[in-house]
């Protein structure tokens, strides 16, 4: 039985890394070789020779691969999005690959056809949580971090691509399919992934940090920017011939955008809204949102789309924070990021070979991801820098914006899949986003020091008072059992009209569906976006205006809502 892959250009790469250069464009699969018939002592025959056992098996090695490279780069404090590229690596021909009989025993040519579905599965779910846990209404609150974002992404774009034009101007003695490859190399190195650096600090529990929360700012609108920017060059670098093809897919892509967003999200908001608050959500409505990202797969690829754009999009029209981005986290992150996604790297890796590439491609490929990297680092300083930033956190946010992960290692293998780009750019692509990440974490470890920030406030204790001085308290509250101990803990400190008590009470609730920390000023008008997260805290904030109503004259009281990882919720108090 013949069956086609979704991405060709993998088993294309494939068949010239392990069967001899053999180019070919299809799998046979014979039918009687579906489930195994039993034990291999009974019946003389490999489990493995069956393409039920050995996915089970590949998705087993795969998911073992990835604990054991965490426990190996744990010492070295590297973030997951390492240890997850480095063990696709680790299995394809770059490194186990090269012994004899391992690929053609665990992950053989046959397989490759349920290896890319399964693997594209996760990838469409992966970028779905991406999506649920952004909150695009944020760029309604970005100020100085647009110009920062801009400015990142635009700098590192104009260095990389001069550089590249330079080079290519000098007639190098390279492959001519890398030589074409460079201007696109230089515009995939200088764009961010918001998603990657949400993960990445919080992961490094800097996500709370003065400098965490700009650099999460800034790289949703270097994001937004530089996908407009990937988009332009996907486009331009198809043929000629094809631009009605591309007329096409484009206006096909903004029908979709106003369907989910005009369409979907008011009726996945309704539904959401009738459920009765402080209830779980119905695994019905669950269910029928889990349906809604495998339809959203399917328009994706029958309008010509990327697999990834539905989901994603898909992702962004839903409500993020709870109920329904917690509940769908909550059921899907674990069974995604450990059991599917180990799959889509391992399939990247298979097709990676990275001493395949030649030594002078390597170092003009580099050069000009270097210069792009610069660029975004010198962007990301100096716009910082202009906006009153301090240069420490400057230099941080400049460190992140090189941060990369498995969100550009998608746009990379699209640009191979659309032959913008070469094997031997792909491959230096993949080793500088693996090298960039572990680079940039210790730097940023050493630059950031979390006591910093309260050491202008080491003398601002009541002892230090002066004499019928306002005090000022902040109250963090976890859960409504604290709220009585606190109150009677507040009325023990005696406001009076000769020294009053200005209280901050911050509730502090975990994130969960949500890659943004969010602060919640309950004396304001409340946006309509974050009412369920509101809604979480009346019965604290209520206990606290009673007291506030019994020492009117004496007691203000200011609440807050703040939002963020569980780990480093005080950091942020």
């Amino acid at each position: 039985m013949g069956s086609r892959v979704m991405e060709p250009d993998d088993i294309s790469t494939y068949g010239k890394i392990f069967r001899h250069g053999e180019n070919g464009s299809s799998i046979c699969m014979s039918v009687g070789k579906i489930q195994s018939k039993g034990s291999v002592f009974f019946h003389n025959e490999s489990p493995l020779d069956y393409s039920v056992p050995l996915l089970l098996a590949q998705i087993s090695l795969a998911s073992l691969f990835i604990l054991l490279a965490s426990t190996l780069l744990k010492p070295l404090g590297q973030p997951t999005n390492v240890t997850q590229i480095f063990r696709g690596l680790l299995l394809g021909p770059s490194f186990l690959g090269r012994i004899d009989g391992f690929v053609e025993l665990f992950y053989p040519y046959r397989s490759l056809v349920m290896l890319d579905a399964v693997s594209l599965f996760g990838y469409m779910f992966y970028f779905f949580l991406i999506g649920v846990q952004i909150d695009p209404w944020i760029l309604k609150r970005v100020e100085k971090e647009f110009i920062v974002g801009v400015s990142t992404v635009a700098a590192a774009l104009v260095l990389s691509i001069s550089t590249s034009f330079i080079l290519l101007r000098f007639k190098l003695s390279v492959d001519p399919l890398v030589s074409n490859s460079l201007p696109v190399v230089a515009t995939m190195s200088s764009v961010l992934g918001f998603p990657v650096i949400a993960h990445y600090l919080t992961e490094l529990k800097m996500v709370n940090s003065d400098f965490g929360k700009m650099a999460l700012s800034c790289s949703l609108v270097s994001n937004m920017f530089g996908f407009v920017i990937i988009a332009i060059t996907s486009l331009s670098s198809q043929p000629s011939g094809q631009k009605f093809t591309i007329l096409q897919n484009f206006t096909s892509g903004i029908g979709f955008i106003m369907v989910v967003f005009l369409c979907v999200r008011p009726v996945i908001i309704w539904s959401t809204r009738r459920n009765p608050p402080g209830e779980p959500l119905k695994q019905s409505f669950i269910c029928m949102v889990f349906v809604g990202v495998l339809l959203s797969g399917f328009c994706s690829k029958a309008l010509g789309l990327h697999i990834f754009f539905g989901p994603l999009l898909y992702g962004l029209a839903l409500p993020a924070g709870p109920p329904l981005g917690s509940a769908l986290v909550e059921k899907l992150h674990f069974i995604v990021s450990w059991i599917f996604m180990p799959i889509y790297f391992v399939k990247t890796g298979l097709v990676t070979d990275i001493f395949s590439v030649k030594l002078r491609s390597y170092l003009v490929l580099q050069s000009v991801i270097l210069i792009a990297s610069l660029g975004k680092f010198l962007g990301a300083l100096i716009s910082s820098i202009y906006n009153q930033v301090s240069p420490r956190d400057a230099v941080s946010i400049g460190l992140v914006a090189n941060v990369q992960g498995v969100l550009e290692l998608g746009m990379f293998k699209m640009m191979k899949q659309n032959a913008a780009i070469a094997d031997e750019a792909f491959a230096v692509l993949c080793i500088s986003l693996l090298t960039a990440t572990a680079i940039v974490t210790p730097i940023l470890k050493s630059l950031y020091d979390p006591h910093n920030r309260y050491a202008a406030h080491k003398d601002r204790t009541i002892q230090h008072m002066k004499p019928h001085s306002e005090l000022r308290v902040l109250a963090c509250i976890h859960e409504q059992e604290n709220v009585p101990a606190t109150i009677n803990l507040l009325e023990a400190l005696h406001a009076s009209n000769q020294s009053y008590m200005d209280i901050t009470m911050l509730h502090l609730t975990e994130m969960v569906g949500r890659a943004h920390p969010l602060l919640i000023n309950h004396k304001l008008p409340l946006v309509m976006n974050y009412a369920s997260e509101a809604s979480a805290s009346k019965r604290i904030i209520n206990a606290f205006k009673v007291f506030e109503q019994n020492f009117r004259e004496t007691v203000t009281m200011h609440p807050f809502t703040a939002i963020c990882p569980y780990v480093m919720m005080h950091d942020g108090a």
